[in-house]
Order: structure tokens, then C-alpha cells, then sequence
């Protein structure tokens, strides 16, 4: 349905029975409907807007996923607001600090558990002894570790373990993780 108001204004309706005419009078029961159901996301809108969560970007799939991650903060708030009584209702700002603490909770970083041997799980303190021996951290760049290397272990991409501490006596770079000091020792 299209009818002239300052512009030209277009309706696109399922539940209402098209009108043939264009540009005539908006039919009363078709702007009721729309106006009681329009509201609804009038509301959704107005909320998304006052605490977007991402960024704006120029691909459409991560403008989508981010639209899409604001309308469910937005509607788990509006469900927060229909389940609670006025005294234990948060405001939308403490609901999105709320949800966002809950989903900080859970993150333990960027490092992933490791899926190697027990014995690599073993993390030698630094400047521990051993028959004299201690273990410290280079100022040099990273180096290959000698037991590693001698062992024959590999990381996740392939590459020898590599590692910034070192035995000051021998001059050696040894994984302060597992248990290439105690074992280069031995």
C-alpha cells in the first residue's frame, strides 16, 4: 500500500487486505495495525542505539554478525524487563555490564592447553640448582632448546620448542616448562 503524506510513504503488509488504489487515503485499520505492531521494533531500534556493541565495517557479513549480536543483547534485556519485577529490574546499561562480566568470566586468554606429554607440564623456577647448575633468562632473542632439539620434540607448527632461558654455566638454551633442565643435567 503507498499513500502520499510529505513523501511518499510505502506499506508492506501480510495480515491486511491490499488496497488497489495508490496514493489514496491510508486506510484506518491498515495504520492501527501498523502503528500497534510497529512499536515493537521502533523500541528494539532505540535500545540497539543507546550501547552498540562491534564495529562498523564496510564487509556485510561482519556488520550482520554484529547487528545480530546487538538485537539479542537487546531482546535479552527487553525479556529481562518482562520477567522481573520493577524493584530487581536493571537498568539497560548494568544489564549489558552484567552480560559482559558474565562473558569475560569464562575467557582464560589466548593460550591454548596443552595436548603434549605429562612431562612437559613441568615448570622448573628460575635460578633453581642443580649440581651447581641454575637456570636464567637470557637477554638474548629466543633459541632453540638443546633437549628439545636432541629429542626430537616439535611444536604445533612443526618448529623445534624454542625458549629465552638458559643454564648460566653451560651457555644453553633449555625449556623452563618441561623438564629439559633437570634432564640436560642428568
Amino acid at each position: 500500500m503507498t499513500w502520499q503524506d510529505k513523501c511518499l510513504v510505502t506499506i508492506l503488509s501480510t495480515n491486511v487486505d491490499p488496497q488497489p488504489e495508490l496514493f489514496g487515503p491510508l486506510d484506518e485499520r491498515t495504520a492501527k495495525t501498523c502503528n500497534k505492531f510497529m512499536n515493537g521494533v521502533d523500541v528494539n531500534d532505540q535500545y540497539r542505539s543507546y550501547y552498540p556493541v562491534g564495529a562498523q565495517s564496510k564487509k556485510w557479513w561482519k556488520y550482520l554478525a554484529w547487528f545480530f549480536v546487538n538485537i539479542s543483547i537487546v531482546n535479552g534485556f527487553i525479556l529481562q524487563i518482562l520477567q522481573t519485577d520493577r524493584r530487581r529490574r536493571l537498568k539497560h546499561l548494568d544489564f549489558c555490564l552484567a552480560l559482559a562480566r558474565q562473558l569475560i568470566s569464562t575467557y582464560n586468554g589466548y593460550k591454548r592447553i596443552s595436548s603434549g606429554p605429562p612431562s612437559r607440564k613441568k615448570d622448573v623456577p628460575v635460578g633453581r640448582n642443580v649440581k651447581g647448575h641454575s637456570l636464567v633468562k637470557s637477554s638474548e632473542r629466543r633459541r632453540a632448546c638443546v633437549m628439545c632439539a636432541k629429542a626430537g620434540r616439535k611444536c604445533a607448527s612443526g618448529r623445534t620448542f624454542e625458549s629465552v632461558y638458559k643454564c648460566a654455566q653451560c651457555n644453553v638454551n633449555l625449556c623452563r616448562e618441561c623438564a629439559c633442565f633437570m634432564e640436560w643435567h642428568q
